[in-house]
């Protein structure tokens, strides 16, 4: 028997890796466009670059992919800042209800095991730009963009972590001690 934890890690885990690859591929294909590029054959043995044209396209596809991941990271980010449910003020809870956006509202529950799926996949995919950049297979710029900006995300997860365990001490009234 599977855990329901870990059931709901993978499912949670389905999003951020189409978005991983559609995005890479629509990279591609729109980099090699601008760039005209053959790429037609892409899924074949018959694409052939320069090592140039190569690093172009593999990075510029590269950093549509990492903007993409960041951007769709960011309204998770969003959601669990201003709409998790333990902290969405009434006000806005209100509009949510008016505006028929309930299902905005994320669970405390839902939203972390988002954020452990989707801190892990910008993880990776920073390690990964890190050895394409140091083999030299992408622009060293485009793993330090992913680095950084993995890195922020990680800063607002645990930020927003904090958050939560501050407003739980304050409904138990209990001490936790968090680390300053």
């Amino acid at each position: 028997m599977s855990s329901p934890t870990l059931l709901r890690l993978i499912d949670e885990a389905i999003l951020p890796s189409i978005i991983l690859l559609v995005a890479k591929f629509i990279g591609l294909v729109f980099i090699g466009a601008y760039l005209q590029l053959s790429i037609v054959g892409i899924f074949s043995k018959s694409v052939v670059l320069t090592t140039e044209q190569y690093l172009t396209l593999n990075s510029y596809a590269s950093f549509i992919m990492v903007m993409v991941y960041f951007l769709a990271f960011a309204f998770i980010l969003l959601r669990g800042f201003k709409l998790h449910e333990s902290h969405i003020s009434p006000k806005a809870m209100h509009l949510m209800v008016s505006q028929g956006l309930l299902e905005m509202v994320v669970s405390s529950l839902k939203l972390f095991h988002q954020y452990i799926i989707w801190g892990l996949f910008s993880l990776l995919t920073a390690a990964t730009l890190w050895v394409y950049a140091y083999n030299g297979l992408i622009f060293s710029w485009v793993a330090g963009t992913a680095v950084l900006g993995s890195v922020i995300f990680q800063w607002l997860i645990v930020l927003d972590i904090e958050h939560e365990l501050r407003l739980s001490e304050i409904d138990s009234g209990h001490h936790l001690e968090i680390l300053e």
